[in-house]
């Protein structure tokens, strides 16, 4: 049945109802004239609604079905109370009735999931420009060893002496180091269509890139801090704690005369040194107070090492700094590509290795 038919039916309906009741007063002919209204105010949106089973197909149909007229006959008011089953639109989500309308989710754009390591070692050495050259050279002053304990400088011969008496002389030892300065890097090929079409994209790819790159380049540095002849090996004392290593590795270097005096460890290692208890109380421990330098955490020194230095030690020889620039490689121009390219140059400087201490932290 279409919605000019049932409305008809509606109005006849209604017609026949309004002359079979009994005279109202003035304020039932209100009411009564109310229910006419929004009787045809429901009926044209409630007609053209999809059939349910088991339900009228209208407003029309449920007055005949209910004996809507009967009822309000004999009952004497206006008002009837009609049953209807009203069928709801749901989206993607709706358990019952079956999903009608997909509702698109909201767009966050690409996210990057790769975060870089904590801390780097590359930010705690000092750094210093190089300029107009791919490497450097220089050379390691220090008085000259003995043959038998080159580690012992006894070079430096200088003593209280009399009056017009002949003065000691001390000998000095030099040392060349010429060192080149590595370049680190890693490129992207992706569209142009795509950077241009994903809002955001490029800025993550070169965070992404820039991310990976010192990530790289921090682990290399700690390999070459630590490589042969570049550090002093550190022996870690017994019955020491983390915190005591640190004070302990700290006070050699500065006993050493070394300068800003940084201790890095590895993450975890911090954590097992700041969690750790008295035993018995109950009690954290705590940093042993006073220490002669700063704490560096660090993802690149492994669990349970402890790597020192000072800046009269290791340097950062900062030949270019991090950029990413976008070009052309190859057949780049016909397929409508670019490559971006992420890049720095630069070494760590083992200035003198007597100011770079590396080994265990403790002896557990």
């Amino acid at each position: 049945m279409n919605r000019d038919t049932a409305l008809i039916e509606m109005t006849q309906l209604v017609e026949r109802a309004d002359a079979e009741c009994r005279v109202f007063t003035a304020d039932e002919q209100t009411r009564w004239n109310e229910l006419k209204t929004h009787a045809q105010a429901v009926e044209q949106p409630t007609a053209p609604l999809r059939p349910i089973a088991g339900a009228a197909r209208s407003l029309s149909e449920a007055v005949r079905a209910d004996g809507l007229v009967a009822r309000m006959v004999q009952a004497g008011r206006a008002r009837v109370d009609v049953p209807m089953d009203i069928r709801a639109l749901g989206s993607d989500q709706a358990l019952s009735p079956a999903p009608g309308y997909a509702v698109q989710p909201a767009n966050l754009g690409p996210i990057s999931t790769h975060h870089g390591i904590v801390s780097r070692l590359l930010f705690a050495l000092a750094s210093i420009p190089i300029a107009g050259s791919n490497s450097v050279t220089y050379t390691r002053v220090s008085y000259a060893p003995d043959d038998s304990s080159p580690s012992t400088g006894t070079g430096n011969r200088a003593a209280r002496v009399q009056e017009l008496a002949a003065k000691p002389e001390s000998e000095l030892d030099t040392q060349e180091i010429t060192q080149a300065l590595d370049t680190w890097a890693h490129h992207l090929p992706c569209s142009r269509q795509v950077l241009d079409d994903v809002s955001g994209l490029r800025a993550l790819l070169d965070v992404t890139l820039i991310a990976g790159l010192l990530d790289k380049t921090d682990a290399g540095l700690f390999a070459d801090m630590t490589s042969a002849l570049r550090y002093t090996a550190y022996t870690p004392t017994s019955g020491d704690s983390i915190g005591d290593a640190i004070a302990r590795a700290a006070t050699l270097l500065v006993n050493a005369g070394a300068v800003s005096v940084k201790v890095a460890l590895n993450p975890n290692t911090i954590l097992a040194m700041s969690i750790a208890k008295a035993s018995g109380s109950g009690e954290y421990l705590g940093m042993p107070s006073n220490i002669p330098g700063s704490i560096v955490s660090s993802a690149s020194v492994p669990a349970g090492k402890l790597l020192a230095w000072a800046d009269t030690g290791a340097v950062w020889a900062s030949r270019e700094g991090v950029s990413v620039v976008a070009g052309l490689n190859a057949d780049d121009f016909t397929k409508n590509k670019i490559t971006l390219l992420a890049e720095h140059r630069g070494s760590v400087l083992t200035l003198d290795a007597q100011h770079v201490l590396y080994g265990n932290a403790t002896t557990a």
